[in-house]
């Protein structure tokens, strides 16, 4: 048992089983109860060679347990709290030397002696494997070369995925005289392809709801430290994304780009405007050119991250959206923003529905409330009207809607009026449920040259729909989005 010198003492029960074949086994555990070890490093093999001694063997860790005995030298962040569950890693170490005799081993010398003193060193680990809570995150291999005196260590890693699709470079740098120490980060562009490599090939039974097959990925990251006092760490990290194309919970992204610079002092956040931009999402019909401006932030209470919309803009049915600043505070249960409609085509809104021989024309202009929790999203009193002068709304019936007519005056009263009809106004509000159906409420203003004689026509209309329903079916027919997916495949 040791006693660890932390401002209050803790004991750690170390176990030492060696064996003169080579193998070995180190094994620490807290002393003040019969638990398993929180750390295991196991020899397993040794290989001695002309010039170089070879060792592998395994690496295990209890997260949960190990992490709060490491505190007082650890430097500790926010994203480190959701740590746990079991790590599990083979390794393997080569180091220069040559056998002398048997049983011995004769490594370079370490010149010096006292406080002047110098060592280098290399390691390897195969088989790595992270986890996030329950989740994976990768496995690959990790090759780190370091130095060490008195006054500072180095080192440089390159930690690279399974098949070396992804690769993350680091160099740092410690001055022990004064307790800071820095370091530099680097992911090589990962070139993301259909034929090729795709995201969800980085761990085993990818688990998660989102996938890039094509596009570019780049970062570069710089973590600064001061250990002398109080322990602080400022890291900042970019992002750069280059048209990344692949698919969220069942809806298809193209053209993701953009650049994004984030820092983690008292909680993650953007250290400048960023700006993100989407060709193409696909939901069931084409939102192309959105563009979103953003800062992330944590709230300075709860910590919850807070996203602030500084921009936002995107082309649909014809027209626009676009939203005025707002924030998206995700500590709290709801939030609240409004999106603005702008030059909306009546006949695109009417092909969504799909309905045979329903044709029409116009402009609409509006705006949507929009209340969302962590869960669900909700539209109380959305409001769409038509520009002056108006426009036409033609429906021929099918042969089942004919009959329904025929038994129902009212169903055919509708149906005579809109056979050709010319409005001037046309006024909707819509309420969205978190259910996911839409209630619309149409009042309609015009005549029919067709029907009475052209006499003034007053109609009022209360539509039903099951939105993700319909989005899944317009999914699955592919018509409406076809024809722009290919143009903008044609453009690339």
């Amino acid at each position: 048992i040791i006693t660890l010198p932390t401002p209050q003492p803790r004991h750690v029960a170390v176990s030492l089983i060696a064996h003169k074949t080579g193998q070995a086994r180190l094994a620490f555990a807290p002393s003040n109860n019969r638990a398993e070890p929180m750390l295991v490093l196991a020899l397993n093999k040794v290989a001695i060679e002309p010039t170089q001694i070879a060792l592998n063997g395994t690496l295990n860790a209890k997260l949960g347990t190990l992490l709060p005995w490491l505190d007082p030298w650890l430097i500790r962040s926010d994203w480190m709290s959701g740590l746990g569950g079991d790590f599990k890693s083979t390794w393997l170490a080569v180091l220069p030397g040559s056998p002398n005799e048997a049983g011995r081993l004769m490594l370079p010398p370490l010149y010096g002696k006292g406080s002047n003193w110098q060592v280098t060193g290399e390691a390897k680990v195969q088989g790595l494997r992270g986890q996030w809570g329950d989740q994976p995150v990768l496995h690959g291999e990790l090759f780190a070369r370091f130095e060490a005196d008195p006054q500072q260590g180095t080192v440089q890693t390159t930690l690279r995925t399974a098949g070396q699709a992804v690769e993350l470079e680091a160099s740092g740098q410690h001055q022990f005289t004064s307790g800071k120490g820095h370091a530099d980060l680097r992911l090589v562009p990962v070139v993301f392809t259909d034929s090729g490599f795709v995201l969800s090939q980085l761990v085993e039974q990818w688990p998660y709801p989102f996938d890039v097959s094509s596009g570019r990925l780049a970062g570069s990251g710089q973590l600064n430290w001061q250990t002398a006092q109080a322990t602080t760490l400022k890291p900042q990290w970019v992002m750069q994304l280059d048209k990344l194309a692949g698919h969220f919970k069942g809806l298809t992204f193209m053209g993701l780009s953009g650049e994004v610079v984030l820092a983690n002092g008292a909680g993650l956040r953007t250290t400048k405007d960023a700006q993100l931009g989407i060709d193409l999402l696909d939901v069931g019909f084409p939102i192309e050119n959105i563009k979103v401006g953003f800062q992330l932030a944590p709230h300075p209470g709860t910590r919850a991250a807070i996203v602030g919309i500084e921009t936002f803009s995107a082309e649909l049915l014809g027209g626009r959206a676009k939203a005025e600043p707002f924030q998206l505070d995700l500590g709290r249960k709801q939030n609240q923003f409004l999106v603005k409609l702008e030059g909306i085509q009546l006949n695109d809104i009417m092909q969504l529905e799909q309905q045979e021989g329903l044709l029409g024309s116009g402009v609409l202009d509006g705006q949507i409330p929009v209340e969302i929790t962590r869960k669900t999203i909700k539209v109380a009193h959305g409001k769409l009207s038509a520009r002056a002068p108006g426009g036409t709304i033609r429906y021929v019936p099918t042969e089942k809607v004919l009959i329904l007519a025929e038994a129902n005056p009212s169903v055919k009263m509708v149906v005579e009026a809109l056979g050709n009809f010319q409005y001037q106004v046309l006024d909707v509000t819509s309420d969205y449920k978190p259910s996911g159906d839409l209630n619309l409420q149409i009042h309609l203003e015009g005549e029919s040259p067709d029907w009475q004689a052209g006499q003034p026509v007053h109609l009022n209309l209360n539509l039903q729909e099951n939105i993700p329903a319909l989005l899944r079916s317009l999914q699955l027919s592919g018509e409406i989005t076809e024809r722009v997916r290919k143009q903008y495949q044609d453009k690339q």
